[in-house]
């Protein structure tokens, strides 16, 4: 082999290990950096310890100022202590020399919490009314679609003729009132509000229908998650969707009830279970009111009865997603009649994932609550998740196949709306 050859094919060989290192550099780096959450809380006047155990450094200072840095190693035990609220940054790089990530050190009080666990009864009024289907009307010419591309599942009617809507009835008096007339409906349709004109049909029977399937409120059983110092609640861990649409219910006002738990369906593969409970809609049984409705929960305000009523509970330091562990933790909740702690396992814990209702995998590891439920049931949703001293989140959905074992949200995720 010539000279010239033997350095061109070792230039070549050298270019191809750079390539891959790079690439392997690259993917160290992703990794290393879907490892180690965006935010760290570190509580004010409490040793924060950092442990991941990664062959990264971080260098950390005052936000916006590199003054009084410090250099600590994430690949042993760090200990941190917060005297005052002023927020930092943690610099990350890989073997020191590559930059991975920078990461905000927020510097909080510690937040208290009531854990609740007890079952409530849930009452929403929909701000108008919800257009659950579209379908056909029979009349004597055949069915017709009078709100065929005019109308869509999820939409949700506000007004007629620019009158209010409030029930179901409003809209069905609107319509068969019409004689034939077409209306003008007042729809929001994904937080879009506009106007849309839609004819309706007279059918077999002679009245007039435009064709669709309407909801007016939700109600249900679920698990009430906290009370905080201002007498603020949080519960269920997740939205409440619409059965047929799947999308979110859009909130005009809502209450919680008590109920009475009378049954556990329990849950088998294939098959979850459920909690059959009784709710009576009477003012004497109201526990507080609704405010909103979003992805994370139902929120709200408790009422006199239902303060009075945790307030014999103790309230509980909040923990932080980067405070969570796999292991040994528990949950509160309410099936036989009594508020009681089971035991489970946390068996993931995602502080990167982009479905927050899904950050934490649970096991329910408990004997009792395993012979009577089989694990996680509809009702269960907004259990309160104990590890520790510290309240760190909320069950929220349950393995289909395999109730024992369930999906959980960060607390934190929750006091944030």
């Amino acid at each position: 082999m010539k000279k010239g050859q033997w350095i061109k094919r070792t230039f070549i060989s050298l270019l191809g290990l750079s390539a891959v290192l790079s690439s392997l550099c690259s993917f160290a780096i992703q990794y290393y950096s879907a490892a180690v959450p965006d935010i760290l809380h570190v509580t004010s006047g409490e040793i924060q310890t950092l442990d991941y155990d990664l062959p990264l450094t971080g260098t950390i200072h005052l936000k916006e100022s590199e003054a009084d840095s410090m250099v600590v190693s994430l690949g042993r035990t760090v200990q941190l202590l917060a005297e005052n609220l002023a927020d930092y940054e943690m610099e990350l790089k890989l073997l020191g020399i590559f930059s991975v990530k920078t990461v905000s050190l927020e510097v909080v009080d510690r937040t208290y919490v009531i854990p609740g666990g007890i079952p409530i009864g849930i009452y929403i009024e929909t701000e108008g009314v919800m257009v659950v289907s579209v379908d056909t009307v029979e009349t004597a010419g055949g069915a017709v679609s009078p709100a065929e591309y005019v109308l869509q599942n999820g939409d949700y009617i506000l007004a007629v003729n620019g009158e209010t809507v409030d029930s179901k009835s409003d809209v069905v008096r609107a319509v068969e009132e019409s004689g034939g007339e077409s209306l003008v409906l007042t729809i929001n349709r994904n937080q879009q509000v506009f106007d849309a004109r839609v004819t309706p049909v007279q059918n077999e029977e002679g009245g007039y229908q435009l064709g669709i399937w309407i909801r007016d409120n939700a109600q249900g059983i679920g698990t009430l998650t906290y009370m905080d110092e201002l007498g603020s609640f949080g519960a269920l861990g997740h939205g409440i969707h619409d059965s047929d649409t799947g999308e979110i219910v859009h909130l005009e006002q809502g209450s919680l009830y008590e109920t009475e738990i009378l049954a556990v369906k329990k849950g088998e593969a294939g098959s979850p279970g459920e909690l059959t409970g009784v709710i009576e809609y009477r003012a004497d049984q109201l526990l507080g009111d609704i405010y909103r409705n979003n992805e994370y929960g139902i929120f709200g305000s408790c009422n006199s009865t239902l303060r009075s009523r945790l307030s014999e509970w103790e309230s509980v330091a909040v923990g932080y997603p980067e405070e969570v562990e796999t292991g040994y933790a528990q949950m509160i909740c309410t099936v036989d009649g009594e508020r009681k702690y089971y035991d489970v396992e946390i068996t993931a814990v995602h502080t990167d994932s982009s479905d927050q209702n899904k950050a934490l995998e649970i096991t329910v590891t408990d004997p009792e609550l395993l012979e009577i439920t089989g694990g996680i049931v509809q009702g269960l949703s907004g259990s309160p998740i104990i590890q520790g001293d510290k309240v760190i989140g909320a069950v929220t959905h349950v393995f289909v196949n395999s109730p024992q074992k369930g999906y959980g949200i960060f607390l934190t995720t929750m006091l944030e709306q």
